[in-house]
Formats: structure tokens, sequence, C-alpha cells
């Protein structure tokens, strides 16, 4: 028979285990999100450029409304790829080959170049898929390991030492990530910039 104080000893192990189940199939979600994003953002379609964390706005004078190309066209630059969407936006990203020793991480910055005036406006976001898919597992991890804790009798100690190495590669490899891929995504602004210069002229 379900007792009252057995239903309230176990609610917290049930609820941890309900919301460890629920990061698992977020992250399984994300993950196929991801795969369609990544590909989108490969071949430049718009669609996948939409939604993602903005961690790139800034303002730059860069030529590119002299003319307009073929919206279907594929530029590439030394680092980058872009196309026009409409008269006054482009999309860009890096360049991605089968074989390509250059240095890529999970998080490609999918960046717009959108006219306003007299100047263009650069807006890069992270990947969505990517995001919820490593706070999934970092949440899901946590939560995995504060049970363990408090209702399989491992020590606060044991389960430190075990948890606290991966959080912290995964912590530092995610924001070093990011970080690279912010710098390589205004590399490729600049080559934007030299390439119509290059065309005006």
């Amino acid at each position: 028979m379900i007792t009252h104080s057995f239903i309230v000893d176990t609610f917290p192990e049930q609820v941890g285990t309900l919301i460890f189940l629920l990061c698992w199939v977020i992250g399984i979600l994300s993950w196929f999100y991801g795969v369609w994003e990544f590909i989108g953002i490969w071949r430049l379609r718009e669609s996948a450029f939409r939604r993602g964390k903005m961690v790139i706005s800034f303002s730059e004078t860069v030529p590119l409304f002299h003319r307009v190309l073929n919206p279907t066209e594929i530029v590439t630059t030394k680092s980058g790829q872009f196309r026009f969407v409409d008269c006054d936006t482009i999309i860009f990203s890096e360049r991605r080959a089968l074989f390509d020793f250059r240095l890529h991480t999970p998080f490609p910055i999918k960046g717009y170049l959108r006219r306003v005036g007299e100047t263009s406006v650069v807006e890069g976001k992270l990947p969505l898929g990517t995001t919820i898919f490593f706070l999934a597992w970092g949440m899901g991890f946590l939560v995995s390991q504060t049970m363990m804790i408090f209702f399989s009798g491992v020590s606060t100690n044991e389960v430190l030492r075990f948890s606290l190495v991966p959080l912290v590669i995964m912590s530092i490899s995610s924001f070093g990530s990011i970080f690279y891929e912010i710098r390589q995504a205004k590399k490729i602004v600049q080559e934007i910039k030299e390439h119509f210069i290059r065309r005006a002229g």
C-alpha cells in the first residue's frame, strides 16, 4: 500500500528523474534539429538563419549594394561564403568542405548583413540546435549528479571529483569555441567588404 509518507519521501527523486528524462528528450530533439540547421547554414538557406542567440551586433561600412547578385548565387571568400536574400540583406557563414583541415567548432556563427541608411548592420547568431543540445546535456548531467548525492548514498566528494572535470572541460571548450567563431565571423565580414570593394573598383 502506498502511504502518504512514501509519496513525500520519493517525490523529490521522481521530480529529479522527470527533469533528467526531459533533458534527455530535449537533447535528442535538438540534435536532430541541429543536423537540419547545420545543413541549412552550410547551404545558406535563410530558414536556418532566423533563430539563435545573437552574439554579434555592430555597424560596418560595406559597399555591398552597388549591384544585386543573383539571389541563388553563393559567393565564397577565403574563410566564408555569402549570398543575397533581397536587395538590402545578405546572409553569410563560414565555408566548409568535406576535406577541410581548418579548425571548426560546433558553434559556427550564422550572420546577416543588412543595409541601414549609409551603413550596414552586422548580426551574428549561435546555432540554436547546438546551443540547446549543450544546455540540455549540462542540465541533465547536473541533475543526475545531484540525485546521486541525495538518493544514492554516494558521498559529495566522490561526485564532485567525477563531475567537475567534464563540466569544466565542457564550459571552457564551449566558451572558447564561441569566442573563436565570433572572431572568425568578423574576419568573414572583412573579406566580404574587400570583395565588394574590388567589385566596385
